[in-house]
Formats: structure tokens, C-alpha cells, sequence
């Protein structure tokens, strides 16, 4: 499966590979609300960071090495962690399906 089908499907990505924006502004747009990124790796490289932040509408930390991005371009939300170590366990407020 491509990166460009699974936007449409997946509700969690996390990049392993060491390329750079392996998750991009193309696939952010195609993504569900509530979307989760994640990069494993030891460099943010393979998140379009800076295309993330230039489509959200607004950003707010939600705990340490995470942030949650509004994207009104894309009409969904999207959490990104610097580290997949980061988003487990879930804050409290958090429902996992």
C-alpha cells in the first residue's frame, strides 16, 4: 500500500525509514481527523514539519515532545510526537477505538 492510500485509511503513522517528508502536505490534506504522526527515528525529518505548521490553524502542546495541530486546510486534527515513546500511554483524556 502507498503512503497516498493509507492517508485515506490510516488513523496512526509512524516513520521508520530515515528519508526525508516520507509523510508530506499532500498526504496531511487526504489524512481523518484525529490523525496521529509519529517519527521513530533519531532525526524529524521524515514529517513535513514545516508544511504542518504553515497549514495549521492553530497548535497547542499536549504533553512533553507532543503537539496537536488544527488544520483547517485539511479540516482535521492531527497530533505529532518527536518520539513514538511519546504519545504511550495515552493522556487520560484520550479514547482509544
Amino acid at each position: 500500500m502507498t503512503m497516498n492510500e493509507a492517508t485515506t485509511i490510516g488513523d496512526l503513522f509512524v516513520t521508520l525509514t530515515g528519508n526525508k517528508h516520507v509523510i508530506a502536505k499532500d498526504h496531511f490534506e487526504k489524512m481523518k481527523n484525529g490523525a496521529i504522526l509519529c517519527n521513530s527515528g533519531h532525526f524529524n525529518i521524515e514529517i513535513d514539519l514545516e508544511a504542518l505548521v504553515k497549514m495549521a490553524s492553530s497548535r497547542r502542546p499536549t504533553r512533553e515532545f507532543v503537539e496537536s495541530s488544527l488544520c483547517a486546510t485539511a479540516a482535521a486534527s492531527m497530533s505529532w510526537a518527536r518520539d513514538v515513546s511519546s504519545i504511550w500511554p495515552p493522556p487520560k483524556a484520550t479514547r482509544l477505538r
